[in-house]
This record gives C-alpha cells, structure tokens and sequence, in this order.
C-alpha cells in the first residue's frame, strides 16, 4: 500500500499532525507496570515525497532515515504507532527487532526490581531513582570495561590516566588535610560544596571513596603502526560531557568493544584499526559519576520506586 494523495496534501497533513501533536505522546504517560513499560514498537514507514518524509521526522523523536530505499524507521509507544495510523500511514512493524527491544526491556525492569540491589560503590548501574537508564555503564564500570579490554586484547588496547579532574584536585587521603577531612572523600567534598537540599536528592552511600581520575582507552595495531614512518590518524571520541547525557559514553564504549570484538572476523574492523587510533575518554566523570546516584528528579519518588526505561536504551545496547 502506497501513501495516499490525500496524505501528501500540505494542508490535510497540517490537520492531521496537529491533531497527532496535541494528543501528544500516551506513551510517556502510561502507568508504571511492566507489562506497560514493554509497549515499544520497531517500525518502517515507506515514503514516496517530502511531505510524507516531513511528517514523519515532526512526529517521530530519533528517526532512521533510508533515502535510497525511501523508508523512515523509529521506535515507538502505543499512542505514537495510533497516531501514524490515524495519518493512514503504511506502517510496517519490525516483529523480530520489537520483540528484542521488548526481551531486553524486561530483563532491565527485572534487574532494577530486584529486593536485594547491589549497592557496592563502583559496580552497580546507575542508580538514578530505580532508574530510567539501568542498561548504561557507570563512570567506574566504563573503567573495568577498559581494563578488562586491556587485558583481552593486550596488542590492540592501551589504558592511561590523563589525570585528575576538579573534584580529583580537591580530594586528600584521610589524615591529611588541615581542614578536619573535609576533602578526605567523595561524599565529605559534596557535603563541603553541595547545599543540604542538593544533597538529598542523591544516595551518597553509592559514590566510591575517592572521585575518578580522566582515563582514556587507547585502540589501534600499535605493533603494525609503530612500524610504519607515517604516524596514523587519531580519532577522539569524549563521552558524558553533559553529565545527564547517559547514551554518549555508552555509545563510545560500544564502539570500541565492536572494533576489538571484530578484529579476526570483519574485514572492515581489521582495516580501521590496522589503519587508525581511536581514542575514547570519559570527559565528565564527576558530574556524571554524580548524576548516576541521583535518587529524585524534581519528585517525592524513593529509590526504589521504578520508572518506565527508555526505549532508546534498549537500542543503544546492541552494536
């Protein structure tokens, strides 16, 4: 079924999306039972003008478009799929990716309800209410992340420390400072700088003793390349600048992981670290480290009060 005449009319569009707008998205809405939280989508939606293409990229958040095969591909909630269809859209759903997006969501929400969380500094998801971003890395599993892939694959991976961040300046091992251990420890440093109110929308017993210095995993066939005369590109990816921004460094992490993971078997992961340095660094990890124990955003929720996960999330974890 192609898009009608009628759809592709400026005007009948114009009524049409207005009436999709304003109903907004139901999704963001729902309850938050897990049964509801799985409610995502995977669709393709063909295209055959601007204006349908135009419609689609106002109403859809993080589209996919394929301009060869003419198609606009996203993931949606209940109401966003009612509202493509009340425009007569030819919607098509992506069954076999609805169903892994939905598999994966699950196993989240079942990890984020469990009675007995793992609240170790430094090993547990970030935390962030019960949290809407539990499939992403923390600032110090990103760093076991490092050294793990250091250590699997020591010809291809180097770690270093660039060096302290601000938080990391301020900070002297207990005993030392004059000022009764005021800087002795993550938490001391926050009650030093952080006004009571600021405090308690965080769980301070998650926050590790000491902040987290900037690292930086290196990834590259050094052996292949320090042979050579010419010095190969280098390629810089930060991750967690904006401390909130959760997917970027998740993002970066599943970069690297896919270059090193592929390096025997995938003709174009051997040639771009043959060829290439890819550098990936933690910019932020104080303010991210941070946000990942925030326990309310502007709500009398608990921590252990559940929200519905991102659909986004779920994507991010595949590469």
């Amino acid at each position: 079924m192609r898009i009608s005449h009628r759809i592709s009319r400026p005007a009948q569009w114009s009524i049409a999306l207005a009436a999709a707008l304003v109903a907004g998205h139901p999704v963001s809405a729902q309850s938050p039972d897990t049964a509801d939280w799985v409610q995502v989508y995977s669709i393709v939606v063909p295209y055959s003008n601007d204006n349908d293409l135009n419609a689609l990229t106002r109403l859809l958040d993080h589209a996919y478009v394929d301009q060869k095969a003419r198609t606009v591909s996203a993931e949606v909630g209940p109401g966003e799929l009612a509202q493509l269809r009340m425009l007569g859209l030819p919607v098509q759903i992506n069954e076999a990716e609805t169903a892994r997006i939905r598999d994966y969501i699950t196993k989240g929400v079942g990890k984020q309800a469990s009675p007995a969380p793992d609240t170790t500094p430094g090993t547990k998801k970030i935390s962030d209410g019960g949290s809407h971003a539990a499939c992403y890395r923390t600032v110090g599993q990103v760093y076991t992340s490092f050294d793990e892939l250091a250590a699997k694959y020591p010809k291809l991976v180097k770690v270093q420390t660039l060096g302290k961040t601000w938080m990391g300046g301020q900070y002297q091992k207990p005993g030392t400072d004059s000022d009764n251990n005021a800087n002795s420890s993550w938490v001391n440093l926050l009650v030093k700088y952080l006004p009571a109110s600021v405090l308690n929308t965080f769980n301070l017993s998650l926050f590790p003793t000491e902040p987290y210095p900037i690292r930086v995993i290196v990834a590259g066939n050094f052996e292949k390349q320090d042979a050579q005369a010419a010095k190969p590109p280098n390629m810089v990816w930060t991750g967690g600048i904006h401390a909130r921004e959760y997917a970027p460094q998740e993002v970066g992490m599943k970069y690297i992981e896919w270059l090193l993971d592929n390096y025997e078997t995938d003709a174009n992961a051997r040639m771009m670290l043959d060829s290439n340095r890819y550098h990936f660094i933690v910019h932020n990890p104080d303010g991210r480290s941070i946000a990942e124990q925030q326990i309310t955003a502007g709500s009398a929720r608990t921590p252990t009060t559940p929200r519905r996960p991102a659909a986004r999330c779920a994507a991010a974890g595949s590469t």
